[in-house]
């Protein structure tokens, strides 16, 4: 309990707020926290955020209001020809509820958007520029 107390003095409130949900979910939230403290692995971020929803489906508020402080943080980003970045999309987490639901929507939802016609897309998470 004591690195979760210490790690939640400096953790933001959006993430505090869940660790009352108990002692079941101190790991995976110090993970997501350590993961967007250090600016790395944008998609754990988001494998988390759906792990968590799956655990704490009592607390809509909490995970809405984490669901909207991510998605202010991470974006996907959308890869074609050699790598070359094509666009920078926008991260809605509501759309899934489930990681490989959340990826295969966005594929989908490129594609008929038309942008990408003849393309092989490759998706990725990514943080934003601060």
């Amino acid at each position: 309990m004591n690195s979760v107390s210490d790690a939640s003095s400096s953790m933001p409130g959006v993430l505090v707020s869940l660790l009352s949900a108990g002692e079941a979910i101190y790991d995976d939230v110090l993970d997501l926290w350590a993961a967007l403290n250090e600016g790395e692995r944008p998609g754990f971020c988001v494998g988390t955020f759906y792990k968590l929803q799956r655990m704490l489906p009592h607390y809509r508020r909490e995970m809405s209001d984490l669901r909207d402080w991510l998605e202010s943080r991470i974006e996907v980003r959308a890869w074609a020809r050699q790598e070359q970045r094509i666009d920078q999309l926008p991260l809605d987490l509501a759309c899934a509820h489930e990681l490989e639901d959340y990826c295969q929507h966005k594929m989908r939802e490129a594609y008929q958007s038309g942008q990408y016609t003849g393309c092989e897309l490759e998706m990725t998470f990514g943080f934003r520029a601060a």
